[in-house]
């Protein structure tokens, strides 16, 4: 037991409720496996999927999403992961902050070229961390 004391410092990464990663001076943040249908929650980060809006004819599928992020726009980038293949799901345009001070809602607007197969990840990176 005094031999396994010395790994007690690790326990609060174990049980941090959002995925963190850094790559040399990148900090990732990635929300859990996300349903894609509306209400649909991950503990990690705190996603929620709001909306789902197909549009007519280029195939555009807006998806909304609700994160409880400081400061958000602080990200370089932001991706969104396929379940089925790991990779990023290509984006019609660039995503949009929704920050909505007087309702209280902050989040993401995404415009997929392409709805995710079955689950999907937000992945958030942001390139030069303080």
């Amino acid at each position: 037991m005094k031999n396994n004391a010395k790994y007690l410092y690790l326990l609060p990464l174990l049980i941090l409720p959002f995925n963190v990663f850094s790559s040399d001076n990148a900090l990732i943040l990635e929300s859990d496996w996300l349903k894609f249908e509306e209400g649909s929650k991950g503990q990690a980060l705190g996603a929620t999927v709001e909306n789902i809006e197909p549009q007519g004819g280029d195939g555009v599928i807006i998806l909304e999403l609700s994160l409880p992020l400081n400061n958000p726009t602080d990200f370089d980038s932001i991706e969104v992961l396929s379940r089925n293949t790991g990779e990023p799901i290509e984006q019609k345009k660039p995503p949009v902050w929704i920050e909505d001070y007087e309702n209280g809602k902050y989040g993401l607007r995404l415009f997929l070229i392409k709805k995710p197969a079955v689950e999907f990840r937000l992945r958030l990176v942001d390139e030069q961390r303080d």
